[in-house]
């Protein structure tokens, strides 16, 4: 089964890769026909900044820098096979220096940890965890927040896009100071990790807000950010 090229309208004027036996049909459709992130667009404002945790195959960035001309971009996504697609779809942004993709997982601390098996039904999403038993093949590094944003160069983070299957929670349970530097976050839960992060008394602690709770994503905002 081999890989799907895509062109894009207006005003993203571009062709993208999606991948074969993959779930990149349904992310498209949130993307690019839902709009699962124009209420993120509506409420942003001017946007300079973006870290794309979890950017799979790059679809979010290329929605980004689309309705933010000029964006610069840091996207960050532990799968190999994803990333491989993801510097595909970014060719053009990486090549211009608007982005740059790491490839390792978004985590509590810097080190490595284990990614996961594929889940029935998550043909390209995939979880990571810290159990003991994993082979080499499975280790990715994995980034503190606080070592992402050193990382990217950006004096102000104007928006963080999270999406790390879980991941968020060891993210948010751990040191959080790093949300001074954010403007806004827009970030998708999975199971219960919003509330056992206790995600909204953190960026409560460093002035957010809660703007909307839509079923796909959550979106913060600091207070005079």
């Amino acid at each position: 089964m081999q890989a799907a090229r895509l062109t894009l309208r207006n005003p993203f004027l571009q062709d993208i890769v999606i991948g074969p036996g993959s779930n990149d049909n349904y992310t498209f459709s949130e993307i690019f026909v839902e709009k699962v992130y124009a209420s993120l667009v509506r409420h942003a404002g001017p946007v300079s900044t973006v870290l794309d945790l979890g950017a799979n195959i790059g679809l979010a960035s290329v929605y980004f820098s689309g309705v933010w001309p000029g964006v610069s971009l840091l996207c960050v996504e532990a799968a190999h096979d994803n990333a491989i697609i993801l510097r595909q779809n970014l060719s053009t942004l990486l090549t211009l220096g608007y982005a740059r993709v790491i490839e390792g997982a978004v985590w509590g601390c810097n080190g490595q940890v284990a990614l996961a098996p594929l889940e029935k039904g998550h043909v390209n999403q995939r979880r990571c965890h810290t159990d003991g038993g994993a082979s080499d093949d499975n280790m990715v590094d994995a980034f503190a927040m606080q070592r992402l944003i050193e990382l990217s160069g950006f004096s102000q983070i104007d928006v963080v896009k999270m999406d790390i299957e879980g991941a968020e929670r060891e993210v948010f349970c751990s040191d959080v100071s790093w949300l001074n530097r954010v403007r806004m976050l827009a970030i998708e839960f999975h199971g219960k990790s919003r509330e056992e992060s206790q995600f909204d008394a953190a960026v409560k602690a460093y002035g957010f807000s809660i703007l909307e709770e839509g079923v796909h994503t959550v979106i913060a905002a600091r207070r005079n950010g």
